[in-house]
């Protein structure tokens, strides 16, 4: 154990917390704890930062190692309370929260605590130390610090824009190779070290099961064009609200094309993979808009299947 070094890791967190780099913070205090791995206020401030990034369960894990090593910490207990209660056990935030109410009446000095339906976690006052002095928790900050995009974990979506099929039966049709087609998206998104992908890389990752329909008609004639792909997504920040995220995706799909020209019906399917990247920005709460490109290779090696197709989309998706 090195607990001077640890203090400089701990304060370090403190400061990056404040600034609202929760990936730095989080770092520094897990440095931290490797060199110290007794003191409550490490994990307190912890579990804090994991709240921040919208990781509840391991804030929950965080805040039960500061109780277990702080059991007189009624700001702790309501903490666990408030992540518990955000992660979806009701009875477990309870019990939590009466613990609280049980510590604070006992105290002679009572934390101010937030109403539970605030949704605020306790912090205390900020004084960065140094050995052998007490650790004192973060400070409050702005609620704009808060990443909001992960706040939120199922996405629904629809989009449209112009795409760009290599298809024979199309171009018999159409001399350009240009229409509009239509997306439709359910997914998910989680903050990094959440249970899903766990450390793979960036500020969180996700995934999107994505419908797409077109069709052109000329005359009789009509071509028609549905697929179905499951991408997985890996988010960057782009601003420290947490409104704006950076996305690439990638995954496998099925490609099929159905067409019906000059009084001869063709279909043909085959499995393919696409990749591509976007922007997302959440404009209010529960609103976000997003751009995104995407490239898919489904080669067959005949000239009546659909070789590769592209798409440049813009849609509106809800954040539930």
């Amino acid at each position: 154990m090195n607990p001077e070094l640890a203090m400089a890791h701990y304060n370090l967190g403190i400061i990056n917390y404040w600034r609202g780099e929760y990936k730095d913070a989080r770092k520094y205090f897990e440095k931290a704890i490797d060199k110290n791995n007794d003191e409550p206020a490490y994990y307190f401030n912890l579990g804090l930062t994991y709240f921040q990034m919208g990781d509840y369960r391991q804030a929950i894990n965080r805040f039960r190692t500061a109780a277990a090593l702080d059991s007189m910490d009624a700001g702790t207990y309501y903490n666990l309370a408030l992540a518990y209660r955000k992660n979806g056990d009701h009875d477990k935030a309870a019990m939590a929260y009466e613990k609280c109410i049980e510590l604070q009446a006992k105290s002679s000095n009572r934390l101010q605590l937030e109403p539970m339906a605030e949704e605020k976690p306790y912090q205390k006052p900020p004084e960065a130390k140094s050995e052998g002095q007490k650790s004192e928790s973060i400070p409050k900050k702005e609620p704009d610090q808060k990443d909001l995009y992960f706040s939120k974990r199922v996405q629904i979506g629809f989009s449209s824009g112009p795409s760009f099929p290599e298809n024979y039966y199309f171009k018999q049709i159409s001399s350009s190779t240009d229409r509009i087609s239509y997306s439709v998206f359910l997914g998910m998104a989680f903050p990094r070290k959440s249970a899903f992908l766990k450390d793979f890389g960036g500020d969180g990752y996700g995934f999107a099961l994505k419908g797409r329909f077109s069709s052109k008609k000329n005359a009789s004639d009509k071509w028609q064009e549905y697929s179905l792909a499951a991408d997985i997504r890996v988010f960057e920040n782009l601003d420290r609200r947490g409104r704006g995220k950076f996305f690439i995706e990638f995954g496998p799909g099925i490609y099929a094309v159905t067409t019906d020209i000059a009084s001869s019906k063709t279909d043909n399917s085959q499995y393919g993979l696409e990749g591509g990247a976007g922007f997302d920005y959440l404009v209010i709460s529960y609103v976000s808009i997003f751009a995104e490109g995407v490239y898919a290779f489904c080669y067959h090696g005949e000239r009546n299947h659909t070789n590769s197709s592209g798409y440049v989309h813009f849609g509106l998706s809800l954040q539930l």
